[in-house]
């Protein structure tokens, strides 16, 4: 069974792109971000039990969450989810690989250019009621990007109408001729 994923940092326009790609294709849409929030609170999570308690959650979250599913789904994957230390979850490494190595893993990011990449996201993400401040955003987005532009088998920018973008990616997914990879 061939998911989708969608990666990227926070801010980059991947549940708006995994609303609209899974609608065109006819996936059911799996946002790991929305599930966690419907067991616990993200930030409250992190501020008192630590960051690797998040991440310990959240893999299994995604495990649980993928181990579900019927039929192929489209999945987000939450904002830091590629970037998790491997020595948190004794199965990030193989979530990782089984994930970078799909032809149907899609970096989101606001744009592919630093300098402008850290300047949207940094403007999107204060937009959001969980902003941390400014400089904060400003610094793990310049930490993460470089990461993230290694990460992929197609690449995505959302620096455009969401109609476009997907078209854009369903030109290079793997089973997506004429709009529909059922």
């Amino acid at each position: 069974m061939q998911h989708i994923h969608l990666i990227g940092p926070g801010a980059a326009g991947k549940t708006t792109t995994g609303k609209a790609l899974a609608a065109r294709l006819g996936y059911p849409l799996v946002d790991l971000d929305r599930e966690y929030l419907k067991q616990g609170d993200i930030d409250n999570d992190i501020s008192t039990r630590g960051y690797p308690f998040y991440v310990k959650r959240n893999v299994d979250l995604y495990l649980e969450l993928r181990e579900r599913q019927t039929r192929p789904a489209l999945f987000v994957l939450s904002s830091g989810f590629m970037t998790y230390d491997s020595n948190i979850h004794k199965a990030i490494v193989d979530v990782h690989r089984s994930i970078l190595t799909s032809p149907t893993t899609i970096l989101v990011m606001a744009t592919f250019d630093q300098a402008s990449c850290e300047d949207e996201t940094v403007k999107r993400q204060l937009l959001r009621d969980y902003a941390r401040p400014a400089d904060e955003e400003r610094r793990v987005i310049r930490e993460r990007f470089p990461v993230y532009v290694e990460m992929g088998a197609i690449q995505a920018a959302t620096d455009k109408p969401i109609d476009k973008v997907v078209d854009e990616i369903l030109t290079q997914l793997p089973g997506a001729a004429s709009g529909s990879a059922r």
